[in-house]
């Protein structure tokens, strides 16, 4: 595999609180990857099919980890260098709208990945004053 995203933030607690660890493959590679346990004989097994190892990943392009409660989009972490980071976005803001689509609503969850999306060139959150935040999203790590 190449051009593997790998999530480091800086925590304070869990795991990411013990810098022997360097970093969480998480769900994007192990997704490609099937696991057999085999507990009797202490055994873990890996295979994979080639062709799902050479598709590009899906990488976050805006710097935004949300986590949706209800109607809004409560911000939980803004990575540094990213397009986010560059409006001002902070931990803790709250938006109601993306794209001018209210969280929430039947057309959100059509939006589908629009932090990860490659054809998203634009992004518009209104927060709760009904202030617009734009940013582009882009490669930034």
């Amino acid at each position: 595999m190449t051009d593997v995203p790998v999530e480091a933030p800086e925590g304070e607690q869990g795991l990411f609180a013990d810098r022997t660890n360097l970093g969480n493959l998480g769900a994007a590679v192990l997704s490609r990857i099937r696991t057999i346990y085999d507990v009797s004989h202490g055994n873990l097994y890996l295979a994979s099919n080639p062709e799902d190892l050479k598709r590009p990943f899906a990488r976050d392009r805006t710097g935004l980890t949300c986590e949706r409660r209800g109607d809004r989009l409560i911000v939980m972490h803004v990575a540094r260098n990213s397009p986010a980071a560059a409006t001002g976005i902070q931990e803790g803001d709250e938006f109601l709208a993306v794209n001018g689509v209210r969280v929430g609503s039947p057309e959100y969850a059509r939006l589908g990945s629009w932090g990860r999306d490659p054809a998203v060139t634009h992004v518009r959150l209104r927060d709760s004053l009904d202030r617009e935040v734009s940013l582009v999203p882009r490669r930034y790590y």
